[in-house]
């Protein structure tokens, strides 16, 4: 897409950024609901809702990572809020319309978990022991609200919306887009390859997951490195049920657990492909590789947060499952967007 249109999308993701900064100033009374929305885990609506909104209220005590994060607020904020401009607007400039849509929610949702790992890693640096902090989960409640990553998920939204209400208006006054005449250099057929090569480190991700254990969501304590390196490894495929009952994604996986849970992955990763396909062919051919590389990592943001919404529905168990998927995306998807910017250079070339 064109200038314009970038430079829109990075003034309304700080937007939406700066209107609930200034909101959460005021002394609304929706706030005093904000501790517990943070720590609701069964997913009510009303709490969900309310955990959009509420990432910049000051934290309570009742945070586990209150003490440790207390007076760094400002870094991980300051990296969202920067990470949000920068990445809406190459993530923009990649592709045409409609493309356009899914990678400036992923180029929001990338941000967000930047942001959230930022935040991981001030508890990590500041804790008594780096990586061997231990959470009271009976005091405690949960380790991490993924803040962050639900305020992403309104900011795409937000962004979404507003992309699309610009597209209207555009067309609506006649006015000349590049978005009905997009200068892309590929098609579906051209890119499905690439587009498989690209879920393969996905593919050999997920069977580590599989393959992994998971614990510590029954204990008592949870140390916060191993609660780390057990989300981020997400969708989990298993070529066998285990036997372990603390083996997979923090609850038992039997038979009855298996056979769902691996056809949600399998989903997951169907998804990433077909999101990956369809964007690719789309990708123009004045896109610059920074431009690439942060639709790409974004769209596997969105097709994570896809999979975990269904793996949330199959097994609502906890309302962390989309927030844990999302992070896995955030983690793990430069590795696609690599094997993406290189394909379509060499194809270029």
């Amino acid at each position: 897409m064109g200038r314009t249109w970038a430079v829109s999308a990075a003034l309304l993701a700080a937007s939406t950024y700066a209107c609930l900064y200034v909101a959460a100033l005021v002394p609304l009374p929706i706030w005093a609901g904000a501790s517990a929305a943070r720590f609701d885990q069964r997913g009510d609506p009303p709490f969900v809702l309310l955990h959009l909104l509420v990432y910049f209220v000051d934290l309570t005590a009742r945070e586990a990572y209150f003490r440790e994060s207390h007076g760094w607020e400002w870094l991980p904020r300051l990296v969202l809020l920067v990470a949000l401009v920068f990445a809406t607007y190459l993530a923009t400039r990649a592709v045409d319309w409609p493309r356009v849509v899914v990678v400036q929610a992923g180029a929001v949702l990338l941000a967000a978990g930047v942001a959230d790992l930022v935040g991981l890693a001030v508890v990590l640096v500041r804790s008594d022991a780096v990586g061997d902090l231990a959470v009271d989960l009976a005091r405690s409640g949960i380790f991490w609200t993924y803040d962050a990553l639900f305020f992403g998920f309104l900011c795409a939204a937000t962004v979404v919306v507003g992309a699309c209400l610009l597209r209207l208006s555009w067309t609506a006054t006649g006015r000349r887009s590049d978005a009905l005449a997009p200068e892309t250099g590929g098609g579906p057929g051209r890119t499905g390859n690439l587009a498989l090569a690209c879920v393969l480190p996905v593919v050999a991700l997920a069977l580590l997951g599989g393959a992994s254990s998971y614990s510590g969501k029954s204990e008592q304590e949870v140390r916060l490195a191993d609660e780390v390196a057990g989300v981020v490894l997400h969708p989990r495929l298993q070529l066998r049920p285990q036997d372990d009952p603390e083996a997979g994604f923090g609850e038992v996986v039997g038979a009855d657990r298996w056979v769902p849970g691996s056809l949600v992955a399998v989903l997951s990763l169907v998804v990433l492909w077909v999101l990956l396909r369809w964007v690719l062919a789309g990708v123009r051919t004045t896109a610059g590789p920074a431009a690439v590389l942060i639709a790409v990592w974004g769209v596997v943001v969105v097709a994570s947060t896809v999979g975990g919404v269904v793996d949330a529905l199959a097994f609502p168990l906890s309302s962390f499952a989309v927030p844990h998927a999302t992070r896995f995306g955030v983690l793990w998807g430069w590795l696609p967007a690599v094997i993406a910017v290189i394909g379509l250079r060499r194809r270029a070339a």
